[in-house]
């Protein structure tokens, strides 16, 4: 029997010797010995839905089974076709039934861990989807390969904080950062794709950008003195002298992150890398009308800005505000403006004139009408005659519903908004009256 194994052994010696096994082997023939955990092209010449056939220049062609279809996703084995050039990783060169295991997933993960390796080296940006997430940070998809994202380098959405899953599903753009293929190890980084790519759009925006244009940004942060637009990776700045013709106007009363915004484009410093944008110069300074909108005479609704010495100002307009002097506020001598008027507060006023050099306008309260009709004047007139009343003693005196008329809602309204009214019990004295 130990014989009979010897010379089986030496035949097959001197088989895989002799000239013609020798030629089978020579790239004239296209057969090259295989090795395990090689990776190497092939053609498929098969396709059936359990398997596929990919002849890989060996003696037998190499077979793709149902398991490793499985691995590439339905979607990937429909778009493969006979006559397809692939790639194929060599499992085993002889299994129980004579044929060799290839694998299509296992090379492409060998050329997803090359290009890793390479992105690694170039630094280039990629995308890549979002499949999962834990507690450490998300789990992007990189071809065959799961890339992993630290919480520390992810760049969170506003408004979304630290809501790991709601990522799930999106596409982030990545760099790779580290790659260990023995210990299958890929680590990536959303923020530093984001600084990279924002670094360079920025330089991009920056040379296309001309002064005098009108584009289109979304608010990305409101701060005091203004407001910061992303204009598609650069941002720029509206100045909160920019942002409205009223001079008096906040920049978180105006916008809120997130929205979308057209601006005008003010200057671009490219040294700096700087971009000065404004809102107000899209629309009609308010000022270069003011004279046909406004003349001597007109009454107008104005609600108090500010308060001077020797004044109040008020907003008639947006971007339009006018001087109401200290001797117009009242009929009667006033030290300080704010015991007549308070800011916030809307009353009707007259404009007395139009300066559109100087960009002026002067106002007059007592010279109005208000809410009853009558001017301020006369309006204290009726409290002062009010008030003296109330200090005399007063008789109740029976009349008929004819002889008596009543006092309209909004005379008793203006009366009490002027001083308070002391009510006096009945007496047998008759009142004083406020003309004596």
């Amino acid at each position: 029997m130990r014989g009979r194994v010897n010379h089986e052994q030496k035949s097959q010696q001197e088989k895989e010797q002799s000239p013609m096994w020798e030629a089978l082997e020579s790239p004239e023939f296209g057969y090259q010995e295989l090795q395990r955990g090689e990776t190497r092209p092939g053609i498929v010449v098969e396709k059936t839905p359990d398997r596929i056939v990919v002849d890989i220049g060996a003696k037998t062609e190499g077979v793709v089974h149902a398991n490793d279809l499985e691995k590439l996703g339905p979607e990937a084995v429909a778009r493969i076709k006979v006559g397809d050039e692939v790639m194929v990783y060599v499992v085993r060169t002889d299994n129980n039934s004579g044929e060799i295991i290839v694998s299509m997933s296992q090379a492409r993960s060998q050329q997803d861990w090359t290009r890793a390796t390479e992105l690694l080296d170039s630094g280039e940006i990629v995308e890549a989807k979002v499949v999962g997430q834990n507690k450490g940070g998300l789990i992007a998809q990189f071809g065959q390969l799961q890339a992993f994202v630290p919480r520390s380098h992810i760049v969170y959405a506003s408004g979304q904080g630290e809501n790991l899953g709601a990522m799930v599903g999106q596409s982030i753009p990545i760099k790779v950062i580290e790659v260990d293929r023995r210990q299958r190890r890929l680590i990536a980084s959303e923020r530093l794709a984001w600084k990279e790519w924002r670094k360079g759009q920025k330089e991009r925006i920056l040379d296309e950008l001309k002064e005098g244009a009108v584009v289109t940004g979304k608010v990305t942060s409101i701060t005091d003195f203004g407001a910061f637009v992303d204009l598609g990776g650069a941002d720029g700045l509206i100045h909160v002298s920019e942002l409205s013709w009223d001079r008096n106007a906040q920049p978180k009363d105006l916008l809120r992150v997130g929205q979308d915004v057209e601006v005008y484009v003010l200057n671009v410093d490219r040294e700096r890398n700087r971009i000065g944008l404004s809102m107000k110069r899209l629309r009609q300074d308010p000022w270069s009308d003011i004279e046909a909108r406004y003349q001597p005479g007109q009454l107008v609704q104005g609600i108090i800005t500010n308060l001077a010495k020797f004044g109040a100002f008020a907003r008639i307009d947006e971007g339009v505000e006018g001087l109401i002097h200290i001797s117009e506020l009242a009929d009667r001598p006033v030290a300080n403006p704010g015991d007549v008027v308070r800011v916030g507060d809307e009353y009707t006023l007259k404009v007395l004139g139009v300066d559109t050099q100087r960009k002026r306008v002067s106002l007059s309260l007592k010279q109005a009408p208000q809410a009853d009709g009558m001017v301020l004047a006369e309006v204290e007139a009726e409290a002062d005659t009010a008030a003296a009343a109330a200090e005399e003693p007063t008789v109740v005196i029976e009349a008929t519903a004819a002889e008596v008329e009543s006092p309209s809602f909004d005379e008793v309204e203006s009366l009490a908004d002027s001083e308070p009214v002391v009510e006096a019990g009945p007496t047998d004295e008759p009142a004083a009256s406020s003309e004596e």
